[in-house]
C-alpha cells in the first residue's frame, strides 16, 4: 500500500482518472484482511 501512496504523490494534477483509480485500489486493499489478499490472483492467465 505504501508503493501506492508514493504513485499517489507522483502523479500529476492531470492524471484524475489515474488518482482515482489508486483511491479505490487503495481504499479496497484497507478492507481487506491478509488471507483475502492472499487468495487474490494477480497474475492474468495469457494461455
Amino acid at each position: 500500500m505504501e508503493a501506492l501512496r508514493q504513485v499517489k504523490e507522483q502523479l500529476l494534477e492531470e492524471e484524475k482518472e489515474l488518482r482515482t483509480l489508486v483511491d479505490v485500489v487503495l481504499e479496497k486493499l484497507s478492507e481487506m484482511d491478509e488471507d483475502t489478499f492472499n487468495n487474490l490472483n494477480l497474475y492474468p492467465d495469457f494461455s
